[in-house]
């Protein structure tokens, strides 16, 4: 049992005194207070706030029963102990009725101790009880909280999965090809964007730092920046898409007028193919291209500039990177989540490198295989290692 505030209501010290022996001889801790009046006791309600009140019965300056009746309006949950030197006193049983706890003889303080301590026992018990449905309230409301966001985060990834591209529809440009998307957190800050114009095809895959619902909200925004360049404005070079991409993301969330800006940016890598000329073009804002050519794999590293970071350099322009159609045979797109992802039995990140000879080992088999064969390392590695960030991977062959 705490420590307990004990406010005792008595015109003689000496007795207050003694029932505090007796108390601390029972092992009650407590600090207390003694008042005789009724102004006193007011004063003390706020300064010393009681778990408890001993008030004798046949006070001369206040009446115990007023005193009672006056707690039990304003302060009923107190337990109030009457003091008493005789039982007949007809105010012992009035004061019973009206809510004491108990009353005690002055000439049995053991009795006193015993009645304290179950008081005592009682309002804390009551208070542990009313802490409890409180909690239980807070949590039935956070669990309805929760589940209203958790159905508008599950509505959100509809949103998301019916403006992204289905697989099937990636494979009628390119039949042999896989997509891996996997978000971390339902919905996903990872993006991939696919659209054709005129004799060219364009494909993305982007990045935007974070995850959940805020990286989300931003790959949408990609993806619809991108439809308006390439399909609306026509842009069809990727330094140039990339370039303007990045002026509308600034223009859109880092201007001074805004209440908010983004921290930081969209990672992401465009390749242009175009069959008419035998070229694929590339750039890339933090991200790579992954290709074979002649069975072995190459990199092309992306720009060291973000989409949309404020702290960039604003004049660099991104660069294009062409490759001759006819020497390729697959390219790779994907985001870091893969290969950042940590394993539960190696307690390291899977890492560029061990990708990149995961790719290269596996260029030969079809890409069905290949996106069967990387999903299983993905789960052999991470094993029960909760997943790290969004992953997405996209695998085009020629």
């Amino acid at each position: 049992m705490p420590k307990s505030n004990i406010l005792f209501i008595e015109d003689v010290p000496s007795e207050v005194e003694t029932m505090e022996i007796a108390l601390r001889n029972a092992n009650i801790e407590f600090s207390s207070m003694q008042v005789n009046s009724q102004n006193a006791l007011t004063k003390a309600l706020n300064d010393f706030p009681p778990d408890l009140i001993i008030c004798g019965n046949n006070l001369t300056s206040c009446n115990s029963l007023s005193i009672l009746k006056s707690l039990k309006a304003t302060a009923p949950e107190i337990p109030f102990i009457l003091t008493t030197n005789k039982l007949t006193d007809r105010n012992v049983d009035v004061c019973l009725h009206e809510g004491a706890y108990s009353y005690v003889l002055k000439s049995n303080l053991i009795r006193l101790a015993i009645s304290a301590k179950n008081a005592l026992s009682k309002t804390y018990l009551q208070l542990e009880i009313k802490n409890i449905e409180t909690e239980n309230k807070q949590l039935r409301k956070y669990d309805l909280e929760h589940k209203d966001i958790d159905d508008s985060i599950k509505y959100a990834k509809q949103i998301q999965n019916a403006l992204l591209p289905k697989e099937s529809f990636i494979k009628q440009y390119f039949p042999e090809s896989f997509l891996i998307n996997m978000p971390k957190n339902i919905v996903s800050g990872d993006f991939y964007w696919i659209s054709q114009l005129d004799d060219k095809i364009i494909v993305a895959v982007g990045d935007c730092t974070g995850h959940g619902v805020p990286a989300a909200l931003i790959s949408m925004v990609g993806y619809e920046k991108l439809n308006n360049i390439v399909n609306k404005s026509g842009v069809t070079v990727p330094a140039e898409i990339l370039s303007r991409l990045n002026f509308e993301i600034q223009e859109l969330f880092n201007n001074e007028d805004k209440e908010t800006t983004i921290r930081d940016g969209m990672d992401i890598a465009i390749c242009s193919i175009d069959k008419t000329n035998n070229t694929l073009i590339f750039a890339g804002a933090k991200r790579p291209l992954f290709y074979i050519r002649n069975n072995e794999l190459e990199i092309i590293k992306g720009d060291r500039k973000c989409i949309g970071d404020v702290g960039a350099e604003s004049g660099k322009d991104f660069t294009n990177h062409i490759i001759p159609l006819d020497s390729l045979n697959c390219i790779y797109l994907f985001t870091d989540g893969f290969i950042d992802q940590f394993g539960e039995a190696f307690g390291k990140k899977f890492l560029t490198k061990r990708f990149k000879n995961l790719l290269a080992k596996i260029q030969s088999l079809s890409m069905k295989v290949q996106k069967e064969v990387l999903l299983t390392t993905l789960h052999e590695w991470k094993c029960d290692e909760e997943q790290t960030d969004d992953i997405c991977v996209l695998g085009l062959r020629f």
